[in-house]
């Protein structure tokens, strides 16, 4: 049995229900085209801007500082006996005057890698005998 809404159903299945106007697509852009307003087109009159001399030569000034700049501070860092830095022999006595005279005493003393590790070896066993002697008074 079939009741109103399957006929209409059934209708809608075989048919599509959306139609088009006749020569819609061909004649769409010119009727868009024509509901648009009119556009004036302002003609605004030229001024020439007059550059000067130094607005042209400015970015050449500023790269020829820049790299005069670059050129003197690699010359600096490169040539230190150019710009009187302090040589050697001038550091030593500075430093001298600045540290008491136990640190002089331990940079005047010159020993041999053997006594430095026969030292060292010294040590570490003082060391260990002691922690030795630790461990067997905590027991």
């Amino acid at each position: 049995m079939e009741t109103k809404l399957d006929k209409i159903i059934n209708s809608y299945k075989t048919n599509n229900p959306f139609k088009v106007p006749n020569n819609y697509f061909s004649h769409f852009n010119e009727e868009i085209m024509s509901r648009l307003p009119e556009k004036e087109k302002k003609v605004a009159p030229q001024k020439t801007k007059r550059v000067s001399m130094w607005d042209k030569a400015k970015p050449l000034v500023y790269m020829a500082a820049m790299f005069a700049g670059l050129y003197f501070s690699i010359n600096l860092l490169t040539k230190n006996s150019d710009f009187n830095l302090l040589t050697n022999r001038q550091a030593e006595q500075q430093q001298t005057l600045n540290s008491p005279n136990i640190d002089n005493h331990w940079a005047s003393l010159h020993i041999t890698e053997e006594e430095f590790f026969q030292f060292v070896e010294a040590q570490l066993a003082e060391y260990s005998y002691h922690e030795f002697l630790n461990q067997l008074h905590l027991n």
